[in-house]
């Protein structure tokens, strides 16, 4: 919460935070009225979906894929859903925006202390 130099309460950074069976946050109303929902895959407990509206207005709305053809995780993978995020697409304040994640390819070093991009 957002208090006065006298402890006088002015606002809410957060509220109203839901929760599934597993813990994972399912929703919450910001203090700006921003109201945010996340979906996520029941076996898996991946992050499938994620919305922001304010009123009738919807800020944000993305989906998560983690489906993968044969090879796009690797040499011999095959096809299906590999645990690794492959795309995120939707909206943002309207506009189309699709981000497939094949392009940054990360190495990182024997002792994993650091990671390139």
């Amino acid at each position: 919460d957002k208090v006065d130099g006298a402890g006088n309460f002015l606002s809410s950074y957060a509220s109203a935070v839901g929760y599934n069976v597993t813990g994972q946050v399912t929703g919450i109303t910001l203090g700006n009225g921003v109201v945010e929902s996340y979906g996520y895959n029941a076996q898996r407990l991946q992050l499938t979906s994620q919305s922001a509206t304010k009123g009738a207005a919807t800020l944000l709305s993305l989906t998560y894929g983690y489906a993968a053809s044969a090879g796009a995780s690797g040499t011999s993978t095959t096809a299906g859903n590999s645990g690794q995020l492959m795309s995120i697409t939707g909206t943002v304040n309207n506009q189309n925006r699709a981000q497939i994640l094949t392009s940054r390819q990360y190495i990182f070093d024997f002792h994993f202390s650091h990671a390139r991009c």
